[in-house]
């Protein structure tokens, strides 16, 4: 996650229930380098070159049944620049992550409803 003012950047997608948000993500796999596909996919997703940080929140994700870690690490910002989210994306919201909680989450984002833990 990429803060700013106590806001995070949240990618907007448009799916077939209406547009939801979710944060940049990527399922990583612990015989690869994680940290570098998150790197790799947080650029992509959002047009922003970042080094991974601390984590920041561990919660749990819902996928075909299965609950999956969540993981969310702090992202910083190597240049500046505004987010140019991929074309998968309708857009982007800077949102505290309470308000974010209360929106309508992406297939991706569907963790923030889940209970969490910020070890930040």
């Amino acid at each position: 996650m990429l803060e700013r003012d106590g806001r995070i950047l949240f990618l907007k997608r448009k799916e077939e229930a209406g547009e939801g948000i979710e944060l940049p993500a990527v399922y990583g796999s612990l015989r690869a380098d994680p940290l570098s596909q998150l790197a790799e996919a947080f650029k992509k997703q959002t047009g922003i070159k970042a080094e991974v940080g601390p984590m920041a929140i561990e919660s749990r994700h819902e996928h075909e049944g299965a609950h999956i870690p969540c993981l969310v690490f702090l992202m910083k910002q190597l240049r500046d620049g505004e987010p140019d989210p991929a074309t998968v994306y309708s857009g982007f919201e800077w949102l505290t992550l309470e308000d974010a909680r209360m929106r309508r989450h992406a297939n991706k984002g569907r963790w923030l409803s889940e209970p969490m833990l910020r070890v930040d």
